[in-house]
């Protein structure tokens, strides 16, 4: 799913909690993966759907525009001539730590308009040096999120570090 680069940062930082589309995913669609449009113009990482909220769009920001990461505005810009919106509610995002070219995982892909539906198998083929991160690698997920040209004023929090 292409994503502008600062809704890709603030999904993969836990701030953006639902993904805002103009129509519906297939019901069989359980995990998405975040490219990130240029200037990143690399699959960032990925979620998990938990659920999905459908209506006008007066409807779904009322149900979700305040944990959708984006201003009131600029929704409106984006559903203007639409009649219908719907919410991916945003479960388990996950930064890769080392971001793939789509070419990493096909030769024939190309960035997507909006998404392109791949099989799952799709997962399978990720080296596991691109492991979704454990627990443990959080701040080099972050130190990666830091790194990225992500085109925007916006630096992603470091967690503070604690003694053990």
């Amino acid at each position: 799913m292409s994503l502008h680069p600062q809704y890709a940062k603030r999904i993969l930082l836990g701030s953006k909690k639902v993904e805002f589309r103009k129509r519906r995913l297939a019901d069989d669609v359980e995990i998405v993966l975040i490219y990130a449009t240029a200037p990143v113009q690399r699959v960032v990482g990925m979620f998990s759907i938990k659920s999905t909220i459908e209506g006008t769009p007066e409807e779904v920001w009322q149900r979700a525009g305040e944990v959708g990461g984006i201003a009131h505005a600029d929704y409106e810009a984006y559903y203007r001539a639409s009649a219908k919106a719907v919410a991916l509610v945003v479960k388990n995002p996950k930064a890769f730590v080392r971001p793939l070219t789509l070419r990493d995982i096909s030769p024939a892909l190309v960035p997507p308009q909006s998404f392109n539906y791949l099989p799952i198998e799709t997962l399978n083929c990720f080296p596991s040096t691109y492991s979704l991160g454990k627990p443990r690698e959080k701040y080099r997920q972050l130190d990666l999120l830091a790194c990225l040209p992500w085109n925007d004023d916006e630096a992603p929090a470091q967690p503070e570090r604690t003694a053990a």
